[in-house]
């Protein structure tokens, strides 16, 4: 029997293996999002599927996940949910603060690039996005977006991938490194079903994810990411371009954008992360998330946390 549950249990550690855990908590997450969905299906029918509604539904779908998992530490892995980087501290806060202020500047210089060079034109919104309930409304769902797939790919994913990989031929930084690049490409793979994707989409997608995974490698902490990821996609939003390939939140531009140059450039119908302006956006992410890490820790390196956890 010992033999049989091998594949499953790790005797050593006296619990359910990495995959085992993590497809655990993806199916609590799963279970949580349908039974939302369903009960959220009458409102709409009656009443819409409006600003408030989405700014309900994306509010209840966070509080899913960070249950979920909670329920994952508490009764598989065997820690706490701060071990997955939200430890919230004032640390934490700053980082966040810079993850949010670098994803607003990478926005706005792409923007800026592509009035530049003619490769779009902006001009003032047609509807009400600078409201305030609308602007507060789209800030809810992407702190929703962020919160989720930082918490799933990055945190609960990545630590539970790099324990598993450790052992005769990884240690803890190659381990880490290797689960960095595998929850990248599963990030990437989820939007392969987005509107407007493609093999490029998807490649690029992966590189987000190895951008966004720098900041909590570097941190030890999903401050950052969180913090990027939000800033990135409102930012995108509010500046009427695609959210990876989505358009469903554009009642909050602030701006009308059009298009004029090539998609290989601009990302076309899918937005910024499916072309060349969106890739050079992520080196240039990446490369001052590592000036980051390096003024304030001293040095580039995993963050001690990530190496020492089981």
């Amino acid at each position: 029997m010992r033999r049989l549950l091998t594949p499953f249990w790790n005797a050593d550690e006296g619990r359910p293996r990495a995959l085992v855990r993590i497809g655990a908590q993806l199916a609590v997450f799963g279970v949580f999002s349908l039974v939302i969905q369903l009960a959220f299906w009458p409102i709409q029918r009656i009443v819409g599927s409006g600003w408030m509604t989405h700014a309900a539904l994306f509010l209840v779908t966070t509080v899913a996940v960070v249950v979920s998992a909670y329920l994952g530490c508490r009764f598989l892995d065997r820690r706490s949910l701060g071990d997955l980087g939200l430890r919230v501290d004032a640390r934490w806060i700053l980082d966040a603060g810079f993850g949010f202020t670098l994803g607003a500047l990478l926005m706005l210089s792409i923007s800026a690039a592509e009035r530049a060079a003619g490769w779009a034109t902006y001009g003032p919104a047609t509807g009400d996005g600078s409201s305030p309930a609308l602007l507060g409304t789209s800030l809810v769902v992407f702190i929703s977006v962020a919160v989720v797939e930082e918490l799933v790919f990055r945190g609960y994913q990545l630590v539970n991938l790099a324990e598993g990989f450790r052992g005769r031929w990884l240690g803890p930084s190659g381990s880490v490194l290797a689960a960095t690049l595998f929850s990248s490409v599963v990030f990437g793979l989820a939007h392969a079903a987005n509107p407007h994707a493609s093999p490029i989409t998807t490649m690029n997608i992966t590189l987000a994810g190895l951008m966004l995974a720098s900041g909590f490698l570097l941190t030890g902490e999903l401050g950052l990411p969180i913090g990027l990821h939000l800033s990135w996609n409102f930012f995108q939003n509010v500046l009427d371009m695609p959210v990876s390939g989505q358009r469903q939140f554009g009642y909050a531009a602030v701006v009308e954008r059009i298009e004029d140059g090539p998609d290989w450039i601009t990302g076309g119908a899918f937005g910024p992360e499916a072309g060349v302006t969106g890739l050079v956006a992520m080196v240039v992410g990446t490369l001052v998330i590592v000036a980051y890490a390096r003024a304030l820790e001293g040095r580039v390196r995993v963050h001690g946390s990530l190496l020492t956890r089981r």
